[in-house]
């Protein structure tokens, strides 16, 4: 595909493309939009949608991509559990991104969350817990795909429940804070890696992912 003219505002345009299409879903079900409606919406012409994204599900798997792991969401949510440092204000950070989730299990995508939140789910931890070239072991996969999608199915019943996140109650909740937390240590236990271990490496990477 030829890359747009330099005036073009690809940017600006593959912004626009991913908010039409979260505005699109806000009144259609998941299965039902499609490439020219996006491209509408986002007043823009196939070729500049072609030109970021392979195909309609391409955008769709990089936009929840953006949710999960923008801003080190996820790496920062293990790294808050791990050592109790700033859990208020990760909670808080990551309430916005809720939203997005929430609404695409609303419009159908349940599958497709559950999907890619146990894929980077397992990438992340894959990441903290293996060294290069190392894969996890199967116990230890078992209990992170198990709590990956537990987690989706908390965000699936909130959802249903019109349920809107409320911080100081999450974090006066022993089960949504305890959970994670003893999936963290039976991960670890599995793996046979430390949890000192682990928020040493947590915290590399956070500050690599910091600088760039």
């Amino acid at each position: 595909m030829a890359r747009p003219k330099k005036n073009s505002g690809t940017v600006e345009a593959k912004q626009r493309i991913s908010d039409a299409y979260w505005k699109l879903l806000e009144t259609n079900r998941y299965d039902q939009i499609t490439v020219g409606m996006v491209v509408e919406e986002a007043k823009c012409n196939r070729g500049t949608f072609y030109y970021h994204y392979e195909n309609l599900e391409d955008l769709v798997d990089k936009m929840l991509e953006q949710c999960i792991l923008s801003d080190n969401a996820l790496s920062d949510t293990i790294l808050a559990l791990l050592s109790n440092i700033n859990l208020r204000q990760t909670l808080t950070m990551n309430k916005e991104r809720f939203s997005h989730i929430a609404l695409m299990i609303r419009q159908g995508g349940m599958e497709k969350v559950y999907v890619k939140f146990r894929e980077l789910t397992l990438r992340m931890w894959t990441e903290f817990l293996c060294e290069p070239g190392e894969k996890l072991k199967p116990e230890a996969q078992m209990i992170i795909e198990f709590f990956a999608n537990g987690a989706a199915g908390v965000c699936s019943h909130l959802e249903n429940e019109r349920y809107e996140l409320d911080v100081d109650e999450a974090l006066k909740s022993r089960f949504l804070i305890d959970a994670p937390r003893f999936c963290l240590q039976e991960v670890c236990q599995a793996q046979g890696v430390g949890k000192e271990e682990i928020l040493r490496k947590a915290l590399a990477m956070k500050a690599c992912l910091d600088r760039n």
